[in-house]
């Protein structure tokens, strides 16, 4: 028997989910109505640019990637399969009270639907029983249970529990979790003694401070999740993780102080606006260690250096203090760079000092004082387009040009991955990755496995200068070159810079320490044009990476995947690129956190 027959109480479904989920839940996302979210999309420029008959393949594309993410591998079911069942809240998490009994689980108010959700069940189950799977059903007074027990894909033993009981449906890949769940809905005397994440201090912290009225709400309990993410990918996938608990390297570092985070989406929320995010990272003082690097500055938006392009992808702008970085960061560089032992960036801060073979540099009095806190981040797609094309380039404000110099060319003296150049009259500095000596066959050994060399990394081939008053390192030295010499109009002189950075100040009042602005037009022609041209799996921009992300695909344990949509029909880009409007935002610094807003202008009124 899955659950012994018991008398509860009728479901009542006008209750918010967060009561049901435990407070130990790592992850958890609602959408308060899922009907809500699908009409305020179409009004968006993107959804009504996505119900053009011709936008079909990019439409079908991006559903096919959002629904073979997690929902779909752990727990069988696929967004389409919700539109069809759901009719109000969905709620979905990752529930971790210890490492038996991790768990993901969905709640579905499926009201109106019980036809749909019973089908769904049959076509999951006929699924698993196609791969020699096992399917146990029993009805218990109103509640139907099913269990599927089967192998999955990479030949590991999984299980999917579904409960549908009147206007409710349970799922999960855990059998007493879906239990819990189920209890608690039912009213369960047993069940409702168990704290629900809506009682979590965490919860309420970052649910105050989000917009009450959203078409979905996220909230991460940081230290939590990540040791369930790492346990997840190992239940899930081929292989075995052999990394250290994340919680031991937070902890280390001092990065535990980052407790919780999460925040509001809204879509269409007021004339002229697509999407409005809003949010906050709880993480109160007093911190410890590395934490102390992320003592950052509230300051007035400050305008885009003239050598800044309109073309930029993305353009981010943070203000901190040089020496605090620099007087916290061993922690840090000892955990993830030091593998855990203590006093590595002190040897490498020693050794660039007093090495009479190295460069004699005292990296805070000849390097680190001369910065003034300004940290620019910015990413553009270079011509012609392709899987690599996207380039990224940091740049730190400085005081002193020739000091910054003279330390650099000390520093990177007789370095044989880092090599001085030119670009025309400017003296720059390229890396130039380590050969590969021999061939394969040199580190072959009889009876051990041949080892997979590692990628090479996205600043391999950086490129670095200091000009214009920062120190500009760039990833490619051809994007380096368009930076300092600048043919294109400025960012601070766009219109759509001007009207977006306008909204962000009214917003905050002026003062973050973090603005971030986009042009979402040249964020997302790359793949756009990559997409059209058959080879979005193979890129390599930011924005894929994140696409990969939700979906799951971004493991190195996953099979590599192909796009299984023909989109050579799609209209050329320019053609469409008027439904893009421009995206702003920003992060303050608070006393015990940081708040963030994040929001696209619609183009279309």
């Amino acid at each position: 028997m899955l659950f012994s027959a018991a008398a509860f109480a009728q479901i009542d479904l006008s209750v918010p989910m967060d009561r049901y989920f435990p407070y130990y839940t790592a992850q958890f996302t609602s959408i308060p109505d899922v009907n809500r979210l699908s009409s305020q999309f179409d009004q968006t420029d993107l959804g009504v640019l996505a119900a053009q008959p011709n936008m079909k393949p990019f439409h079908d594309s991006i559903s096919e990637q959002v629904s073979s993410g997690p929902l779909k591998d752990r727990l069988g079911i696929t967004l389409n399969d919700l539109r069809n069942v759901a009719n109000g809240e969905v709620a979905f998490g990752t529930i971790y009270p210890n490492k038996e009994l991790l768990a993901i689980a969905l709640m579905a108010n499926i009201s109106n639907h019980a036809a749909e959700a019973n089908q769904l069940v049959n076509k999951v189950s006929a699924n698993v029983q196609q791969k020699k799977g096992r399917v146990v059903r029993q009805q218990s007074g109103t509640a139907l249970f099913v269990q599927l027990d089967f192998v999955d894909d990479n030949g590991k033993n999984q299980k999917i529990v579904y409960i549908i009981d009147g206007d409710l449906m349970v799922v999960c890949d855990n059998l007493q979790i879906a239990k819990l769940l189920w209890q608690k809905a039912s009213n369960n005397a047993a069940a409702a003694s168990v704290k629900p994440i809506a009682a979590s201090a965490y919860y309420q912290m970052i649910k105050r401070r989000s917009s009450e009225k959203n078409e979905s709400f996220t909230f991460v309990q940081i230290d939590r999740y990540a040791e369930a993410v790492q346990l997840l990918d190992d239940k899930y996938s081929a292989g075995n993780l052999t990394s250290k608990s994340p919680i031991d390297s937070m902890k280390k570092s001092g990065l535990i102080g980052f407790r919780a985070t999460g925040g509001s989406l809204q879509l269409k929320p007021a004339a002229g606006f697509n999407r409005f995010v809003k949010g906050y990272v709880y993480a109160p003082k007093p911190w410890t260690g590395s934490m102390n690097m992320y003592e950052l500055v509230n300051v007035p938006c400050p305008e885009p250096p003239a050598w800044i392009s309109s073309r930029i992808s993305t353009y981010t702008a943070i203000q901190g203090t040089p020496e605090t970085v620099f007087d916290n960061i061993a922690p840090f560089f000892d955990t993830y760079f030091g593998e855990g032992e203590q006093g590595v960036w002190a040897d490498v801060v020693e050794g660039l000092e007093q090495d009479p073979m190295g460069p004699q540099i005292n990296l805070k009095n000849d390097l680190v004082r001369y910065f003034d806190g300004q940290l620019i981040v910015i990413s553009q797609a270079l011509e012609p387009l392709g899987p690599d094309a996207e380039c990224t380039a940091y740049a730190l404000r400085v005081k002193d040009v020739n000091a910054i110099r003279s330390a650099l060319n000390r520093l990177f003296n007789g370095d044989p991955t880092i090599k001085p150049d030119k670009i025309g009259q400017f003296n720059i500095w390229q890396c130039v990755p380590k050969q590969k000596k021999g061939s394969a066959m040199k580190n072959f050994e009889i009876g051990k496995p041949a080892q997979k060399e590692k990628p090479e990394g996205p600043m391999a081939h950086a490129a670095i200068a200091v000009e214009n008053g920062y120190l500009i390192i760039a990833s490619k030295k051809e994007f380096l070159s368009q930076l300092l010499n600048p043919t294109d109009q400025p960012l601070k002189d766009s219109v759509g810079y001007k009207r977006t950075m306008a909204v962000a100040k009214q917003r905050c009042g002026n003062s973050a320490c973090m603005w971030v602005y986009s042009p979402t037009e040249n964020n997302y022609r790359l793949n756009y044009e990559l997409f059209k041209a058959g080879k979005s799996v193979e890129s390599k921009t930011m924005l894929n990476r994140i696409i990969k992300a939700i979906s799951g695909t971004d493991s190195p344990k996953t099979k590599q995947q192909t796009q299984t949509v023909d989109a050579s029909t799609l209209p050329p880009f320019d053609q469409i690129k008027t439904y893009f409007g421009t995206s702003g935002g920003y992060s303050k610094i608070e006393a015990d956190g940081f708040s963030f807003e994040e929001f696209v202008l619609s183009v279309r009124q």
